[in-house]
């Protein structure tokens, strides 16, 4: 960022598996986002933003370097991004301080996504630096190069798959999101103490991938009623064949989903007011956006993954920045 755009720092949102349909500013009919739609009048609002992949990993990988994934060859065969200099690295060689706050199990170490940031607080709480990081990257590379140990690898993939699930399941279980907001907050705060010239804050907010269990003060608001460990958060299930949801479970389903949207919207409305409140916002881009969307029923499928439909890769993108104007744009 040069000095004449007015911008010295950049926070960068992504919206876990977040339909654009289901939001304020593109016209959903449920009030999930009142403050993306505050945000949307001062940001230019894309229309028409197309993700690379449906899924973290690879769209990830893009965001941070600008490839798609046929270029950047991080994917299902290879889970990790090798050989690319990633927005972190380069933020960081410019002198800005840099974070990363994420519960993705995929934005790790592991991946080579976390590549840069000086600070980073991860899914599996690996310490930042040097220390841990790249020789937890250089085994996991092994692991999956290797026939042998790729199960090994698959069997990681999944136990984290299977904590996140624990770990959020259940009627008031903890959002890590609010600790995600907390934790930027900090960042800020040190590295401005520090005479930072400039910092890049991006976050992954994971609230509104399966399984949902909003907080009760947002599901009473757009799912009230609903118990969410009676409906089918299992997607493997259904795309197997394996269970049947009808109608009535559909809309509970995504009541609950809309739900965790509204308090993602919520905490991200705590970071812009407190940036705003401390004199921060006027010079700091922000990018709020989602990597993919999510499939209930449509096509049969329950989800993400494992097709291109519009639902999925059909993505949010908003951007504020002094050089662009608040305005819609369909190119």
């Amino acid at each position: 960022m040069s000095d004449d755009a007015g911008v010295e720092n950049v926070l960068f949102v992504v919206m876990d598996t977040v339909r654009k349909d289901h939001l304020t500013p593109y016209g959903y009919d449920r009030e999930t986002t009142p403050g993306l739609a505050d945000f949307a009048s001062e940001a230019t609002v894309f229309e028409e933003a197309v993700a690379p992949a449906p899924w973290t990993l690879p769209v990830h990988a893009s965001l941070f370097t600008g490839m798609y994934p046929s270029d950047h060859g991080a994917d299902q065969e290879n889970p990790y991004l090798d050989g690319a200099t990633t927005l972190a690295e380069t933020l960081s060689a410019a002198g800005y301080d840099t974070a990363c706050y994420s519960s993705n199990a995929w934005i790790t170490p592991y991946t080579h996504l976390t590549d840069g940031f000086d600070d980073q607080d991860n899914f599996f709480e690996v310490m930042p630096g040097d220390l841990l990081s790249g020789p937890l990257a250089r085994m996991w590379q092994v692991l999956n190069d290797n026939p042998r140990l790729r199960k090994l690898a698959d069997v990681i993939v999944s136990a984290g798959n299977t904590a996140h699930e624990y770990l959020s399941s259940g009627e008031g279980a903890d959002s890590k999101t609010p600790r995600v907001v907390d934790r930027t907050k900090s960042f800020v705060q040190e590295a401005e103490a520090d005479g930072s010239d400039g910092w890049f804050s991006f976050i992954n907010l994971m609230d509104a991938h399966l399984p949902y269990h909003p907080p009760e003060e947002f599901r009473e608001e757009f799912a009230p009623g609903v118990d969410s460990n009676e409906v089918c958060q299992n997607s493997k299930l259904y795309n197997s064949g394996a269970a049947e949801i009808d109608d009535d479970e559909w809309d509970d389903i995504r009541g609950l989903y809309d739900a965790e949207i509204a308090h993602i919207d919520d905490q991200l409305g705590r970071l812009f007011d407190w940036l705003k409140t401390e004199g921060r916002w006027d010079d700091t881009m922000v990018v709020v956006c989602a990597d993919h969307g999510e499939l209930h029923g449509e096509h049969d499928l329950y989800g993400h993954e494992f097709c291109l439909y519009d639902p999925l890769v059909n993505v949010p993108l908003l951007v504020k920045h002094p050089a662009l104007d608040a305005d819609r744009r369909e190119d």
